[in-house]
């Protein structure tokens, strides 16, 4: 049993009933977050991992203090959806998100027609799964149109980012 299914299983029996709120991660990769451990009274980190719907991909939380902590500090990853909000009596695993798609998926929407993949492209605005698509795109060996409409597409996501950070500082 992971520490998050512990975590969550120890905190389900002593609270009692249904968490207040549950997030899970909003991408394949492991998402790192800051929790406050209402038992220690103290700040921990947590990796979520593991695929959508399992245990170790969600963390609940059971108080107020809990959820304000939380939202403060994975505000960022919250804002970006590496974080989503979630019932845990509506997990649909077949409501697949763009988040999720497995290498094997990208590839299909890669060998796509053209169109359809810059349909695509702008329905995504997560860096890491542009980054995905472009380096399985080299690594099939898709034409430099292809691969310059996906650069330009992540080009696009960074200078947002960049511009974002510009009005935060000013």
């Amino acid at each position: 049993m992971s520490s998050i299914e512990m975590a969550n299983a120890t905190n389900a029996v002593i609270q009692g009933g249904k968490p207040i709120k549950t997030y899970r991660k909003g991408i394949l990769g492991k998402v790192h977050i800051h929790v406050w451990n209402s038992f220690e009274e103290k700040p921990q980190g947590i990796i979520l991992e593991g695929r959508e719907g399992s245990e170790e991909a969600m963390y609940d939380l059971w108080n107020e203090k809990e959820v304000r902590f939380f939202e403060m500090m994975n505000k960022r990853q919250i804002e970006t959806s590496y974080l989503v909000i979630t019932d845990r009596d509506n997990i649909n695993l077949e409501d697949k998100k763009i988040s999720i798609f497995t290498d094997v998926e990208l590839e299909k929407v890669l060998r796509d027609k053209y169109f359809t993949l810059m349909h695509f492209l702008d329905e995504v605005d997560s860096e890491p799964i542009i980054f995905r698509l472009l380096t399985l795109a080299e690594r099939i060996e898709k034409p430099a149109k292809t691969v310059d409409a996906i650069k330009s597409r992540l080009a696009e996501l960074q200078a947002v980012d960049v511009a974002d950070l510009k009005t935060k500082e000013l």
